[in-house]
C-alpha cells in the first residue's frame, strides 16, 4: 500500500463483549490510542465527540458505562478530568478461535 496509518486499537476481548454498544467500544479504542504506553490520558469530551461523530452527551453516557464496568476511572484535577484505563478480568479471556497470531492448528496461514 505504501501508506502508514495510525489506528485506535479496540481489543478483541472488548469487541466481543455484549455489555457495551459500538460507540462505547470506539470510545475505549480512542482512549487507548490517546493513552499510548501510559495508562492515562485527558482528551476533552468535545474532542472525543467530534472525532467519533457522536454527541457530547453520548460520550458522557459511554464514560458512565465504561466506569460502571470498571474499564476506566475518571479522576478530577483542578483543570480537567484524567481518564485512567484499568486492568480488567475480561482482558485475560482468550478466544480459542482467534487466529490473529496464526499459531493455532485450525488456522489457515
Amino acid at each position: 500500500w505504501g501508506r502508514f496509518y495510525t489506528y485506535a486499537p479496540i481489543p478483541n476481548w472488548l469487541l466481543k463483549r455484549t455489555e457495551l454498544n459500538f460507540a462505547c467500544k470506539c470510545l475505549y479504542g480512542r482512549l487507548n490510542q490517546f493513552c499510548g504506553v501510559k495508562s492515562f490520558c485527558n482528551p476533552s469530551h468535545d474532542t472525543l465527540a467530534k472525532e467519533l461523530g457522536i454527541s457530547r452527551r453520548h460520550v458522557v453516557t459511554c464514560f458512565e458505562k465504561l466506569t460502571e464496568l470498571k474499564l476506566v476511572e475518571l479522576k478530577k484535577t483542578k483543570t480537567s478530568n484524567v481518564c485512567v484505563l484499568l486492568e480488567h478480568s475480561w482482558m485475560e479471556i482468550q478466544d480459542v478461535n482467534d487466529c490473529s497470531h496464526h499459531d493455532k492448528p485450525h488456522c489457515e496461514q
